[in-house]
């Protein structure tokens, strides 16, 4: 094998590789074996016939091509152990030339991990946030859970304030529906605010069987950016009123709620959930300046644009994903957005650049510090799993996978991690 490398701007070195026909044989023979043990060759047991055989049944280059991915993958880990290389994605492969009894030559261009100068850690200072909670939080968390569990009397009256309506409406603007601006039997508690300004007011006073039609202007920076500060004209019938009840806020009524002994232990249950909620919040904003400050302090070389790109194409499915677990389509999301795709990958190229030197950054902290996770701590998240699932005999197989041992090894060691940052640089 020879190996011609060249290295190129950002951190990419092109590998340019060439094969013997003898060192590449071995691959043909094996492959054309399994070949011929998904065929009937005539005279032979599956598997069993002779290369020469086999060659003649299905012609030398189909051998040659079904064999490639196994020859490339072989000698191009050959060439980047050899050569010493530490890549950090999967190579970009080019043939040259492929010709039966001849040198096999391709072009590996590699994306390698930038080389990282770490700032000093000790330098490092980002303050801690005291977690308050202020009592209107949990009295207003108090007056959604009494909103959650309202009684609803379906009744032939006026609409008031807090009173519940079902309607149908359609919005449109210049003649034509907008685009989500048409339901039936619409759920609307009047005076929430859940509409845009003036909605639920063209409401108010009106009862079952009446229909409504009047302009508004949209928001000048509502969420929609196709109508925002557009006039729009709102066609609405009225198809039932529900009077609401809200329940007593005592001790009767708390005990009913989250378990909670009376009206105040409640409330010191809901400042608790509000407490662990900011605490997680602070902590990840702790993160995310400490990284900051690191990634500013540090040397770090220059991620290729391949990997940038790549990077930022695995951002948006993620959002996508995370769009589509909501029930509803990205496609919808972005044009509300009065975005396209392409607008999408450029606003994320920061954060795709910034989000692989943090990974570089965790990796250089982890190598520096000698931070590890040993059997022990596996085994023992492992088993505090187990107990979960009982006797879910196919999520235990599953938990004691190699896959998943591994998996639990990498969320370890980064929690260590970044525990170890924020004890080291804030305070």
């Amino acid at each position: 094998m020879k190996i011609a490398k060249k290295e190129l701007p950002k951190n990419q070195i092109e590998l340019k590789i060439e094969i013997e026909p003898k060192e590449y044989q071995d691959f043909l023979e094996k492959t054309a074996q399994k070949m011929s043990a998904d065929a009937k060759i005539q005279g032979f047991r599956p598997g069993k016939a002779p290369y020469d055989i086999i060659k003649q049944k299905f012609g030398e280059m189909k051998i040659f091509e079904n064999a490639l991915d196994s020859i490339l993958t072989h000698f191009y880990f050959e060439a980047v152990t050899k050569e010493k290389l530490e890549p950090i994605s999967h190579p970009k492969i080019d043939i040259e030339k492929m010709v039966i009894e001849n040198p096999l030559i391709f072009k590996a261009t590699l994306n390698l991990i930038p080389s990282i100068k770490l700032c000093e850690l000790d330098k490092i200072n980002v303050k801690k946030t005291k977690i308050e909670i202020d009592n209107k939080e949990v009295d207003k968390a108090i007056e959604t859970l009494r909103e959650n569990q309202a009684k609803e009397v379906l009744e032939d009256k006026k609409i008031e304030k807090n009173d519940k309506a079902d309607i149908d409406f359609t919005v449109s603007i210049d003649g034509v529906v907008i685009e989500g601006g048409q339901e039936t039997n619409y759920p609307l508690v009047i005076g929430k605010g859940h509409m845009i300004p003036g909605f639920e007011e063209n409401l108010m006073s009106k009862k079952k069987g009446d229909k409504v039609e009047f302009k508004l202007k949209f928001p000048e920076k509502y969420q929609n950016k196709v109508v925002a500060n557009k006039e729009a004209d709102f066609k609405v019938e009225i198809k039932a009123v529900y009077k609401r009840e809200l329940p007593k806020t005592d001790d009767k009524w708390a005990q009913t709620t989250l378990q909670s002994k009376d009206l105040k232990d409640l409330k010191d249950k809901i400042k608790k959930n509000y407490e662990s909620e900011k605490q997680r919040q602070e902590d990840r904003k702790i993160e995310m300046e400490i990284i900051e400050k690191i990634i500013k302090g540090s040397e770090i070389g220059d991620f290729s644009d391949d990997l940038i790109k790549a990077e930022t194409h695995k951002m948006i499915e993620e959002l996508k994903q995370n769009i589509e677990k909501q029930g509803l389509k990205f496609e919808d999301y972005i044009k509300q957005l009065g975005k396209k795709v392409e607008d999408m990958e450029k606003d994320f190229q920061g954060q795709a650049d910034k989000r692989l030197k943090s990974s570089l950054i965790m990796k250089a902290v982890i190598d520096q510090e000698k931070i590890k996770i040993d059997d022990k701590e596996i085994n023992s998240e492992i088993e505090m799993a187990k107990q979960m699932y009982g006797n879910d005999k196919e999520m235990i197989k599953n938990l004691e996978s190699d896959q998943y041992k591994e998996h639990l090894r990498l969320g370890l060691l980064n929690k260590k991690v970044m525990d170890f940052l924020k004890g080291k640089c804030s305070k």
